[in-house]
């Protein structure tokens, strides 16, 4: 049925084998005491009907949540040069992942991490 969440997790093992599926949405982000974009939001979109919060609980219950995230991650900063100047780009974090491997990879892997906010998730086991 289009346009209904799913109620089974994602397998998220073939996204991370094939990461084209995953893809970003830039949020805007207004100042709006200057009434201009300040900055983006990345979002992560997954494949199917599941919400992305789904995609990480299936993560994590596969013991993949830090290689799901670092490829959000990997995808958000390479976006970082196309922002338009004068502008952040915020990226949510799982707290628990940033001291993992793959996350701290994926941001080892940005020379200049300038502009970037990285928001910390207030659900332990997903970003949102």
């Amino acid at each position: 049925m289009p346009g209904t969440l799913t109620t089974r997790p994602p397998d998220c093992r073939p996204l991370l084998a094939d990461p084209g599926d995953l893809t970003l949405v830039f949020q805007p982000v207004v100042d709006l005491a200057r009434a201009r974009v300040a900055g983006y939001e990345a979002l992560a979109r997954f494949p199917g009907t599941a919400a992305p919060e789904a995609w990480f609980a299936a993560a994590a219950d596969a013991g993949v949540a830090a290689e799901l995230q670092a490829l959000a991650l990997h995808r958000a900063l390479a976006a970082v040069p196309h922002l338009p100047a004068g502008t952040f780009l915020s990226v949510n974090v799982g707290p628990h992942l940033l001291g993992t491997r793959p996350v701290q990879a994926a941001l080892a892997g940005r020379p200049d991490l300038r502009g970037v906010v990285l928001g910390l998730t207030g659900t332990p086991r997903w970003p949102t």
